[in-house]
């Protein structure tokens, strides 16, 4: 175990697998390093099957686990989800097949909650949401009954990152997350709090709380994470930070994520070269995000295409409705003028993205409604549907402002704005975006409502110019006498 650890510390992790399996091997379990993609299926669906006729209340009713070769296994199972998060998700996935099937086979210890919790994690990477949800809370319910303080934050991270959102409303998460990061500094694991640090503020800016609160949490964020020395969570911290700087404070260059975009290239040539795809993914996102608010089209469509193939590095259910949101969007914006054949292509991949919504809002709407709403009425837009866009922006921008989700409710009225503008209806247009105006402002991005005004300051001319004082004779008069009483 202690030379386990010393390489996970080291960042050494392909010593620390090696390690880890040469002991699993004594131990009876024999893993393969660098398991197919075949295998990976294979041992997938022979962990459904085994898993398919059994309840959550039967599983949690298995006995204790009595084999000490087998517990010890699990303790070193356990270990190496370090350093395999990292450098080899296949074996990630594979050391949660071979700990659910030991823990079915003999029953439950307390490194057992740990092993669902994986197997949710995966099942999420593979977009079975009910199954991720329904492993999530078995983990949980289960490190309930057999507490572990050695994986307390990795349980409560998975379920808050990866499964509960299935089925739950975003915001339900956030307790889990805070309780992740008090159990990873509690216990020393550190990898997981930075994890769950990352994913606290990541949950709260999807939600739209004002940024002016979140730049605090994540300036206090960003300065504790650096003792993780987790370069993924450190990095991912900082982009995010950046962000909402850039969505805060008003810029030359909005859309470039770091100083410039010579610092943003050379900054996605490093992650390609050296890094994992997770943190090259997350840029390409953040990169199309700004870019997109700050209506720079031909550049966030050209960071949704990079963004594309690494779609799946970004599992989490909130994340990936975020990103594909954004992504469809974008792909409408551009579609006007885009030549036929390209058109053809965005409105496919919108369709696709459509249809992903519709199958994911059978487990969670309310994660999905509003922002369901207005990518259907951007598509009306562009394919000249006007009744049926109107309804659509209406509905978006009532259900954000339901749900008091201020990011949301200025992206649906500054694009209804749009919508009623491009149609010859600028005293409609106006309202909306007045409303969109004071959206953004308080949400709290400056630099956003610097963008409007800059772009649109006649519509919103009436909100912006000082009121003049109305003229009174009377009251006037009587000023002037009480003066001289």
């Amino acid at each position: 175990e202690t030379q386990i650890q010393l390489f996970s510390s080291q960042k050494n992790y392909p010593q620390a697998i090696e390690w880890g399996l040469k002991i699993l091997a004594q131990l009876g379990l024999r893993i393969p390093a660098n398991p197919s993609k075949l295998q990976l299926l294979g041992a997938l669906a022979k962990t459904k099957l085994l898993l398919s006729s059994r309840s959550i209340e039967t599983l949690l009713q298995l006995p204790l686990m009595q084999n000490p070769q087998t517990i010890a296994a699990m303790r070193i199972l356990d270990l190496l989800s370090y350093p395999a998060y990292d450098y080899s998700k296949s074996l990630l996935s594979w050391m949660a097949f071979v700990g659910v099937e030991r823990s079915v086979a003999e029953g439950n210890s307390i490194w057992s909650a740990r092993a669902y919790s994986l197997y949710s994690v995966v099942l999420a990477n593979v977009r079975d949401f009910a199954g991720s949800y329904q492993m999530g809370q078995l983990a949980l319910r289960l490190f309930d009954l057999l507490p572990n303080l050695a994986i307390e934050a990795k349980v409560k991270f998975d379920a808050a990152f990866f499964s509960q959102p299935c089925r739950q409303p975003l915001r339900d998460s956030l307790p889990l997350h805070q309780a992740a990061i008090q159990a990873a500094f509690a216990s020393g694991d550190l990898l997981y709090g930075g994890k769950a640090y990352y994913g606290d503020c990541a949950v709260r800016m999807h939600l739209g709380e004002p940024l002016d609160e979140l730049l605090v949490l994540a300036e206090t964020y960003r300065q504790a994470i650096v003792v993780t020395q987790d370069r993924s969570s450190i990095f991912l911290m900082e982009i995010l930070y950046q962000l909402i700087l850039k969505l805060q404070r008003p810029d030359l260059n909005p859309h470039h994520l770091l100083d410039s975009e010579a610092t943003d290239l050379q900054t996605m040539a490093e992650l390609a070269r050296d890094r994992g795809t997770l943190d090259l993914s997350v840029f390409y996102a953040y990169k199309q995000y700004l870019a997109y608010i700050f209506a720079d089209i031909p550049t966030a469509l050209k960071y949704a295409d990079l963004y594309v193939p690494f779609e799946h590095e970004n599992s989490a259910p909130f994340s990936s409705i975020q990103l594909a949101y954004i992504e469809a969007l974008i792909r409408l914006a551009a579609y006007p003028d885009s030549l036929p054949k390209q058109q053809q292509q965005l409105l496919a991949r919108v369709t696709q993205i459509q249809k992903t919504f519709a199958r994911r809002a059978k487990l969670a709407p309310f994660n999905l409604q509003v922002k369901s709403d207005l990518i259907a009425a951007e598509r009306c837009r562009v394919l000249g549907e006007h009744s049926q866009a109107i309804e659509l922006y209406d509905r978006s921008i009532a259900g954000a402002m339901s749900d008091s989700d201020l990011q949301q409710a200025a992206f649906s009225n500054e694009l209804a704005a749009k919508f009623y503008l491009g149609w010859g209806k600028e005293k409609i247009a106006a309202v909306y975006l007045q409303e969109a105006y004071y959206c953004f402002a308080r949400w709290g991005a400056i630099a956003k409502t610097e963008d409007l005004k800059n772009r649109y300051p006649q519509l919103l001319a009436p909100i912006l110019q000082p009121q003049q004082p109305e003229f009174n004779p009377l009251s006037t008069l009587t000023s002037i006498i009480d003066t001289s009483n």
